[in-house]
């Protein structure tokens, strides 16, 4: 038996013709080409599709430049805190301490 010049053999051992096999190259690459485009189509809806608030906030503000506006810094000053209570209690310590509780019944 002799085969004929334009029969490819497949791994089945089966006999093709060349436009067979034509036709069946033209598929596997139909197959390839539309799982890429799947592959290329999920990953711009990843892409659109952000997963938290960050991601969404940060897609916002990502062309953000900052303003360029000079603040002078004052730092505000506060004044000394007086103890009000700390003077009441020594003036009262001071008064006590001068007086022995002696009131004379005359004068």
């Amino acid at each position: 038996m002799v085969a004929n010049s334009n029969m490819v053999k497949t791994p089945q051992n089966k006999a093709l013709t060349s436009q067979q096999a034509k036709i069946i190259k033209a598929q596997k690459v139909l197959i390839e080409a539309q799982q890429a485009a799947k592959r290329v189509a999920q990953k711009s809806l990843a892409e659109n599709q952000p997963q938290s608030p960050e991601n969404i906030f940060l897609q916002a503000v990502k062309n953000a430049r900052p303003l360029n506006v000079d603040v002078p810094f004052t730092e505000k000053t506060y004044p000394k805190p007086i103890a009000k209570q700390f003077i009441r209690d020594e003036k009262q310590a001071l008064k006590d301490s001068l007086s022995d509780d002696f009131y004379p019944a005359h004068e």
